[in-house]
């Protein structure tokens, strides 16, 4: 099953996570992963294991990230999303990290060295918005 996010919904999206963040709406965050924790329990968890991997201010960016991309899929769409599996976020990463090993030079980039060893894995997570507080509480 294929979903496509039009141009428009991630606009809106990104509009009203915007507007969220220049209020400091926390309590707003917090409702949204709550969301994300019971709708998508793979995704959360998957984010929230970069915080355990590079600290919270990656793994906070993780999550939010994480939120911001799950609701722009949501948006406009009846009824709940198809769940994603712990395979499904495998396969994924998977794709991802071949696809990044083949672009020269990018483990030469200082975001890609700041990785490790797994070097350009996550590095579209590497906003540091530390000041976020939007995963659930455990």
């Amino acid at each position: 099953m294929s979903h496509v996010v039009s141009a428009e919904n991630v606009e809106r999206t990104i509009t009203a996570f915007t507007r969220l963040d220049q209020r400091g709406d926390k309590k707003a965050m917090n409702k949204l992963a709550q969301r994300l924790q019971k709708e998508q329990p793979f995704l959360l968890q998957s984010a929230a294991a970069v915080r355990t991997e590079h600290g919270d201010a990656v793994g906070e960016a993780a999550v939010f990230y994480a939120t911001l991309v799950w609701a722009m899929f949501d948006r406009g769409q009846e009824g709940t999303l198809p769940r994603l599996t712990a395979q499904n976020l495998a396969d994924s990463d998977r794709v991802v990290t071949e696809a990044l090993s083949t672009v020269a030079g990018l483990a030469d980039l200082p975001h890609a060295r700041a990785w490790g060893p797994r070097a350009g894995r996550h590095s579209s997570r590497t906003s540091t918005r530390s000041s976020r507080s939007c995963s659930p509480r455990t």
